[in-house]
Order: C-alpha cells, then structure tokens, then sequence
C-alpha cells in the first residue's frame, strides 16, 4: 500500500506525525532554546518560520534586559557592601583599615623630588585628632540616642568645612576621629601655611558645633623625616593634652541638661 506524502493526505487516512508539533516549536522559541539556523532549516511554512523567529528576537531581547538588570543590581549591591566595609554605619566616617593604605600613599609623595611631575605636588599633609569631651556622661545621662546624635552632628560639621575628596575623616572607635587634608601645589590652600589652615579649620569647627571637644593636630610637610606612626602619636598627644588642660574648664559647662542640646 502507497503511504500518502505529507500534506497529501487521504480521507480517513491516519496523519503521518510531525516531527515537532506546533505547541512545541512555540514552546521552545519562547523559552530561547531554539536557534535562528533550527528555524530557517525547518520544513515549516514561511509565516510560522517568520512568526517564530519574532517570538524567539522577543524572547532574546527579553533576557538581555533582563541580564542587565541583574547586573546593575549586582553592581548596585556590590558597591552598598564596599561602602559598608570600608566607612562606619553610624557616621559614614571611614574605617581605620584603610588609614595606612591612603597616609602611606601621601608619605611616598611627600618624599619624592623629581624635577619632571605632571601630576600636581604633595607639599604636606596636615592631621587632626579629635575626641568628643564628656560623651560618656552624655550617654549615660541622655541615653545613647543622644550620644549618636552627637557623633552625627559632628561628622556632618566635619564635612562642611572640609573637601569631600581630597579630604579623609575616619572614626577610630567611640568618640575619636582622624582627620587627613593633604595640601597640593596649585591649590588655594597651598597659598595659606599649614598651621594657619589648621587653626582655620579649628576655629569654624568650634563655631559650629555645640559639642565640646579636644583636637590635636600635628603637620607633615615636603620631605617629612617622621614616620607615619611618630606624626599620629603627635597629634594624638597633643590631642591629649588640650583634653587635660580643658577638662577644669569643661567639667561644669554640661550640668544643665539643656546643653545637650545639639542642633539637629
């Protein structure tokens, strides 16, 4: 018996199977699994072969989107857990892992002489310590909401009157900080000596801030013969010993709950 050839079929004939059926080309086109050459090499009719190869273009362009939508969210959340390693929650201030990696970059600069530079000249780098007085008494008497208040307001005051970039607050644990300015030939800042733009900064500090505090600064300039170790442990006692000599001064300035009070 003569078997009838595809798409010539007799009446009461059984069909001759296909070798994919409709659902499944539909299928696989929407799910991306099949190829344009898959396609153009079928024996299916012109339209399906065009109405598939639209399906799987659209599909194609959906998983792109797709894909880059997950890698901006990736980068997105790469970049939040950076920033949660390298600065504190609380204050955004940075962390002190990353201190020696940017003072040691400024020493090396600080050391260098060449005559031929293109990149602007490291002529010092001015360092201040400071400490919050009384915090602990603010935290015990206040509660420590307040003594976050108080680190949050000084932070921000910080950043007012310091450069975004060039310049690196970092929290060193409780109530200490660091601050690095580092002073580069061509700016303004390098038209004022460095002691003056240190008390500068100290003064506008105090100004606006309602929290005392004690600060010790201490000034690496060009060809610095300290260590990074012996230039922090200046600033850090002479941060100190203003924190000695205010203390009398300070002891009755906190009595009254209002003076904490703190601008926010």
């Amino acid at each position: 018996m003569k078997l009838p050839g595809p798409g010539n079929f007799e009446p009461g004939a059984p069909k001759l199977p296909r070798k994919r059926e409709d659902r499944e080309w539909d299928d696989q086109a929407m799910a991306g699994t099949l190829t344009r050459d898959e396609i153009l090499k079928s024996g299916l009719p012109i339209d399906r072969k065009v109405f598939l190869l639209d399906m799987l273009g659209q599909t194609t362009e959906y998983k792109l989107q797709k894909e880059k939508e997950r890698s901006k969210k990736l980068g997105r959340d790469l970049g939040e857990a950076e920033a949660r390693a390298t600065t504190d929650p609380l204050t955004e201030a940075l962390n002190l892992r990353y201190k020696g990696e940017i003072l040691e970059h400024y020493w090396r600069q600080l050391q260098y002489r060449g005559k031929e530079r293109r990149a602007p000249e490291l002529l010092s780098v001015v360092i201040f310590n400071f400490d919050l007085n009384d915090f602990k008494r603010l935290n015990d008497e206040l509660g420590h909401q307040a003594g976050d208040n108080a680190l949050q307001l000084f932070t921000q005051r910080i950043r007012e009157i310091t450069r975004p970039r060039e310049d690196s607050l970092f929290r060193k644990g409780g109530d200490e900080f660091l601050l690095v300015m580092p002073i580069w030939d061509g700016t303004k800042e390098a038209e004022i000596d460095p002691q003056k733009l240190a008390n500068s900064i100290i003064g506008k500090l105090i100004e606006n801030l309602h929290v005392p505090v004690s600060i010790g600064v201490a000034i690496a300039r060009k060809g610095e013969k300290r260590t990074i170790d012996e230039v922090l442990e200046t600033a850090d006692k002479k941060m100190y010993e203003e924190k000695r000599k205010t203390k009398r001064q300070q002891a009755g300035r906190m009595e009254d709950p209002n003076q904490y009070e703190l601008g926010l």
